[in-house]
């Protein structure tokens, strides 16, 4: 193996290193160094603005950093494509959902089922059970093929069992889901890919209260897993309570990095304010309440 690309039992599962990124000539994100230990959630806290979800795109390939580095599980990933960084461990939830709203749950399922963990409709067998159907796997393939299959499957069974409402709804064409359930149907990429981390931006958007506490109940048995999670979240307290790691962003700089533990609401707010943030907002997101008075 080569030496620059040796990995360590305990190699850190993201890190940014001095990265600065931006848009055409607007600097977003400038000299930016963060870290998620393995089997750690650390959450990304900060204004509208502050850099949040350009820092997730830096990381996972969709937006190319230009000057930083990029570590997944102690591998350099800077020049790596999204797909390549995927296949290193790193899986992201974007915000919006990212489903395909006129294929059914199942056909969702099986179009995130990565190759590598025997992807339907390439060969590589992946069916998806209690779906009703025989998958794709026509049972010829040979002992690779079998495999993967059983791979596949353990990977989707894995999310069906995280999200249960799921199982059901197989047959259903994702957009014709709740809010709610399509966000369950975008989370469960988190089960199929075999992450090492997942990023997660404002998973709780636009949820229902009873909605967001199954999801974060999802989130806390993926992390008890020993899955890492970079989590993006604009209910603070909900962010604190599952964080073993506290980092605050503001104007595209880490102003805070520590245990939640260190982190009191004054220091919170005053991250907020540096932003040139509402401080009303902050102060209410602090202390868990609907930031944007929606009460969805």
């Amino acid at each position: 193996m080569n030496a620059g690309l040796a990995v360590t039992e305990r190699a850190d599962a993201l890190q940014l290193r001095s990265v600065t990124a931006g848009y055409g000539r607007s600097t977003v994100l400038r000299e930016v160094t963060l870290t998620v230990p393995a089997g750690s959630v650390v959450a990304l806290l900060g204004p509208n603005g502050a850099g949040k979800t350009t820092l997730l795109r830096a990381a996972a390939g969709l937006l190319r950093p230009s000057a930083g580095t990029v570590t997944v599980t102690g591998r350099d990933v800077t020049r790596s494509s999204p797909h390549q960084r995927a296949r290193a461990g790193l899986c992201l939830v974007p915000e919006g959902r990212g489903i395909f709203p006129s294929l059914t749950v199942r056909e969702n399922l099986q179009l995130q089922l990565p190759s590598w963990r025997g992807h339907g409709g390439r060969g590589r067998g992946g069916g998806i059970r209690g779906s009703g159907g025989r998958g794709r796997d026509s049972g010829r393939g040979n002992d690779s093929d079998r495999e993967n299959s059983g791979r596949g499957n353990s990977a989707v069974d894995a999310a069906l069992d995280a999200f249960p409402v799921l199982r059901d709804r197989l047959r259903q064409v994702a957009g014709t889901m709740s809010g709610g359930q399509q966000q369950m149907l975008a989370l469960a990429r988190c089960y199929l890919s075999d992450p090492a981390v997942v990023l997660l931006d404002e998973v709780s958007m636009g949820l229902a209260p009873r909605v967001i506490d199954q999801i974060f109940e999802s989130l806390r048995g993926l992390a008890a897993s020993g899955v890492s999670l970079l989590l993006v979240e604009q209910y603070v307290s909900r962010a604190l309570e599952m964080a073993d790691v506290v980092c605050l962003l503001g104007r595209g700089r880490v102003g805070f990095t520590g245990a939640p533990s260190e982190l009191d609401g004054d220091e919170l707010v005053r991250g907020y304010l540096s932003a040139g943030h509402d401080p009303g907002t902050a102060a209410v997101s602090a202390h868990g309440a609907d930031p944007a008075g929606t009460g969805q």
